[in-house]
Formats: C-alpha cells, structure tokens, sequence
C-alpha cells in the first residue's frame, strides 16, 4: 500500500514569477547522480526555485527574502519565536553546547520537515526529536 501523503497537498497561494532560465536541470541531475531519483514534483519545484530572470538575478529574491547558508547564522536573523509560538514555516534550530548545527521547518502539528542524514533524505520529525535551542521567524 501506497504510503499516505502528510500536509496540504495544494498550496494555499503559489506565485512563480516569469522566467527563461533556470538551473534545475544541474541541480536534478546531481541529486540524481547520488543513487537516488528525485521525484516529479521536487523537479518541477526546482525549476521555479533555481530559476534566474532577465536580471540576473534569482527569481525568489524577487519578493525581497533571502537568508544566510547556515544554520548557525540564519539562527541571528529574522524575529525570535517562542517555541510555544511556533506558526508553519518558522525555522526551529538545534545544537549544543558549541552552538546551532541543525535548523528546520515548523509545519504545524508539533512536526518539522528538515534534511536528515543522506540515506534519509528530506522527512517529518516530531518538534522534540531534540531539544529546540531557539527559533526564529523570517516571513
């Protein structure tokens, strides 16, 4: 049996600005060089995110939000959240006694999305899996 789908599968507004290039290809075909097969969806979601418009520049920059790579400094920006708090999309980060090393994405229900480890891949964890340090809110 099929295993069920989690969430919303119908986004509650979608906005794809146009655009004549893109790098998703690149991106689909190292995913897909590590063994595993992205799936449809996650190749057209590429496209739109790795898209570039006739400015240069990265399509999602358009709408005026970019943050840092890692996690340990995307933890200093945006609006501090109680974890109580918490809304969808808000980045919940994780570590130790050295610092942040794990940031993920609320959804709702007490569960976050998040990269695990390579053999895992992308996958819904409860909140508490670990100890939240800290999260923050961007939008």
């Amino acid at each position: 049996m099929a295993e069920a789908r989690k969430g919303c599968q119908t986004p509650t507004q979608s906005v794809v600005l146009p655009y004549t290039v893109t790098k998703g290809n690149e991106a689909i075909g190292i995913y897909n060089s590590t063994g595993r097969t992205a799936q449809e969806w996650q190749e057209l979601m590429m496209y739109d995110i790795l898209a570039i418009n006739d400015d240069g520049l990265w399509v999602h920059t358009k709408f005026g939000y970019s943050i840092p790579r890692r996690a340990s400094i995307q933890a200093t920006v945006g609006t501090s959240v109680a974890i109580s708090d918490l809304q969808p999309g808000d980045l919940v980060f994780y570590g130790d006694s050295e610092g942040v090393g794990h940031v993920v994405i609320y959804i709702g229900n007490g569960k976050v999305v998040h990269a695990s480890t390579p053999s895992k891949g992308i996958i819904i964890s409860d909140l508490y899996y670990r100890t939240p340090m800290c999260a923050k809110r961007i939008i």
